[in-house]
C-alpha cells in the first residue's frame, strides 16, 4: 500500500492482490499471492522468493485471479494449496469456474468449518 499525498489531502492506493499459479519444468503446480503476478514470475525465474521452484525452470504463469484484499489472498492461497492437483488443473483448464462455482466463497468457508 502507498500513500500519496496532495493539498494536505492523504489517499492511500490499494493494489490488487491476486492468487496465483506457476507449472514448472515437470507439472508441478506452485501456488502463491501477489500484487503483480508477472513480476513475481520473473522473481521466480531468477531464482529470488520461494525455494520450491529453485531450479525448477522454465516456469509459466498458468492461472491468475484477482481478489478483494491481502487477507483474503493468504487465505485462498492455504485452502488452494490444500485442494488436490486435479482440482487446480481444473482451474488451469476452465478459468472460469473460479466464477461459476464461487470457489472463493467454497474455499474461504471450509476456513471456518
Amino acid at each position: 500500500m502507498r500513500k500519496s499525498t496532495s493539498e494536505n489531502v492523504t489517499v492511500t492506493l490499494l493494489r490488487p492482490w491476486f492468487i496465483y499459479m506457476v507449472r514448472t519444468a515437470t507439472g508441478l503446480l506452485y501456488t502463491g499471492i501477489s500484487t503483480d503476478p508477472m513480476r513475481r514470475l520473473g522473481q521466480h525465474q531468477r531464482g529470488k522468493g520461494a525455494r520450491a521452484l529453485r531450479g525448477k525452470g522454465p516456469l509459466q504463469l498458468v492461472w491468475q485471479q484477482q481478489v478483494s484484499d491481502q487477507r483474503t489472498a493468504l487465505r485462498l492461497e492455504y485452502q488452494l494449496k490444500r485442494q488436490p492437483k486435479a482440482f487446480k488443473e481444473q482451474l488451469v483448464q476452465y478459468p472460469t469456474l473460479w466464477q461459476e462455482r464461487d470457489l472463493a466463497t467454497t474455499l474461504l468457508c471450509s476456513i471456518t468449518q
